[in-house]
């Protein structure tokens, strides 16, 4: 049986996307009802306990409601994802099937790339409108496209280096739902240089909130302070929020300094879940061509533990820390220091993955590059800050999605 046509592969990729499109879509819908009615319910309940019952259990049962709300808001976010995912490909479909008829006018045609006092690429149209760039380029990240410009500026001069190139470009040639679904991801929204330039002052300033006893004292005051709750029920109310004190002070304290972790990590989140997802289709495809092995490999600690995991851990972090906006995490911060167990949790990623991090770049800078993916490219930053060593070619994948 022969392959289809690069026509009619693109119209089953979109309308194969368009069905799980409008599945996700459904699921999202119900899920914002269920969401609704359970805010609803929870607000009853808090004000009927308060009312009927005593106000501490009402402050127990807001913060477990809260905490159940956030987890509905999570699976309502990776829904939503789910839905642009499949939006994206279809879009990326009707674009192939479009240059099929040899227009790329929604191609990027990096322009911003063209030199004139290039050997060649000034006068061979490979950057600008109806240019090769823009027939081939299909990354997925700024960076990819960095680096692909960067291969049209800078051909390979070993044969070995070409051969092995040109065999992941063979075996990528196939995997038109892989490419795909790797652009998809990178292209599910627009990237934010200044969230990443946020993200790097954060990586490189010292590490803070590392006192020793701080792990006693919010362990410590948090049970203490859903312990003292019952004190409400003997004492005069205003005597009782005297209990709180103690951490209303260490909160204080450190309000500062959980701002400023705040304010740099904030906006990495969409950036670093964007990244975890195409490192995580690097890591988990079983791939042959020698290079991509190698690529594939290199996003593995020594302990086995995944680059997209360690990326997903502080996607995680950043998020969690960023719910201290919502009004009602003062109740979690009570009886939990969440803002400072989670800006806490933050300096712990960056203490542990930047220095495996700070080594294997130490490690890479000293050895001479051996494969075509590294020998013309220039050194990157954007994922070794993300706990990636010293490797942005994630990013990059050669040859176009026909």
């Amino acid at each position: 049986m022969s392959n289809p046509s690069p026509r009619h592969a693109f119209v089953q990729a979109r309308d194969a996307a368009t069905v799980a499109e409008r599945k996700a879509t459904r699921l999202a819908n119900r899920l914002a009802f269920v969401r609704l009615a359970a805010f609803i319910g929870a607000v009853a309940l808090v004000i009927l306990v308060g009312v009927q019952f005593h106000p501490g259990f009402a402050i127990v049962i807001g913060a477990a409601a809260i905490y159940g709300f956030n987890l509905l808001v999570g699976k309502q976010q990776a829904l939503d994802a789910e839905k642009l995912r499949h939006q994206r490909i279809i879009e990326l479909n009707e674009g192939e099937m479009s240059s099929l008829d040899y227009d790329f006018a929604g191609f990027d045609d990096g322009v911003e790339f063209r030199d004139a006092s290039h050997p060649y690429t000034g006068d061979l149209d490979v950057f600008g409108p109806n240019s090769l760039f823009q027939l081939l380029n299909r990354t997925g990240s700024l960076v990819g496209r960095e680096a692909f410009a960067s291969y049209l500026r800078t051909p390979l001069k070993s044969a070995g280096e070409v051969a092995d190139r040109q065999g992941a470009i063979r075996e990528l040639q196939g995997e038109l739902g892989w490419r795909q679904r790797f652009l998809a991801e990178g292209t599910d929204s627009p990237a934010k240089p200044e969230a990443l330039d946020a993200l790097r002052a954060w990586a490189a300033a010292p590490a803070t909130l590392t006192e020793r006893w701080w792990p006693a004292a919010i362990y410590g005051l948090s049970i203490f302070n859903v312990l003292w709750l019952y004190s409400f029920v003997h004492i005069p109310f205003y005597l009782a929020l005297l209990g709180y004190v103690p951490t209303f002070y260490l909160l204080h304290r450190a309000k500062s300094r959980v701002d400023e972790i705040h304010q740099q990590t904030e906006a990495s989140v969409e950036l670093l879940e964007r990244y975890r997802h195409m490192i995580g289709l690097v890591e988990g495809a079983s791939w042959s061509s020698p290079l991509l092995r190698q690529l594939a490999a290199g996003f593995r600690e020594s302990g086995g533990r995944t680059v997209s995991a360690a990326v997903r851990q502080l996607a995680f972090l950043s998020r969690q820390l960023a719910i201290r906006v919502n009004p009602f995490v003062l109740l979690l911060n009570i009886f939990s220091f969440w803002e400072v167990r989670y800006a806490r949790r933050l300096e712990a990623w960056k203490a542990r993955y930047l220095h495996i991090s700070a080594v294997a770049c130490s490690e890479h800078a000293s050895a001479p590059a051996d494969t075509g993916l590294t020998s013309n490219t220039q050194t990157d930053s954007d994922l070794h800050v993300s706990g990636v060593p010293c490797s942005k070619h994630a990013t990059a994948e050669p040859g176009r999605s026909t």
